[in-house]
């Protein structure tokens, strides 16, 4: 598993490793196929007796959905195999990545009307959002207060969702 992104996995998540091979004569056997439910932990499963000259092709096409996470293509070593005689036993090496989800947005503020002049240069204005909690991501952030030039206030962010305003600070009144 290759998790870089740190995102929080249930301890129950499992992976259906799907494997089919073709009928056979010469040997005697029937094509046939399966399903090897592997967990997130990594932990070894065992399938049942396969015919010895079974030519597996394997899969992993059913990812299991992890909501604000996207899963990338499977890495299946090897992806075919024969079963052999003997006892031996094949191993098989299945690697899933997983990327955490992330957008972003930016925000414009342009001042204008009559009282526009009267906004300082040096003005600050803060600018928040809000997103629903996901994945181990708290439920709000604020950047603020952030500098922007008077008329116009411009920044950018990511992993957000939801609401997103930007607004003036009021201007301190003259003494």
């Amino acid at each position: 598993m290759d998790n870089d992104d740190e995102v929080p996995l249930s301890d129950d998540l499992a992976f259906a490793l799907e494997y089919s091979y073709p009928s056979d004569q010469a040997r005697g056997f029937t094509g046939g196929s399966g399903t090897l439910m592997l967990p997130v932990s990594g932990d070894l499963v065992m399938s049942d007796a396969l015919p010895v000259g079974a030519e597996l092709t394997l899969s992993e096409p059913n990812l299991p959905n992890v909501p604000g996470a996207t899963w990338g293509e499977p890495v299946i070593d090897p992806l075919t195999l024969t079963i052999e005689a003997g006892g031996v036993t094949a191993s098989i090496t299945v690697t899933n990545t997983i990327t955490q989800d992330v957008g972003g947005f930016s925000v414009t503020k342009t001042i204008s009307g009559d009282g526009a002049s009267l906004v300082p240069e040096n003005a600050v204005f803060t600018v928040g959002y809000e997103y629903e909690p996901i994945n181990g991501f708290s439920t709000s952030r604020e950047t603020g207060p952030t500098s922007f030039p008077r008329r116009r206030c411009s920044g950018s962010t990511t992993r957000t969702r939801s609401r997103r305003r930007c607004r003036r600070n009021p201007p301190r009144a003259a003494r």
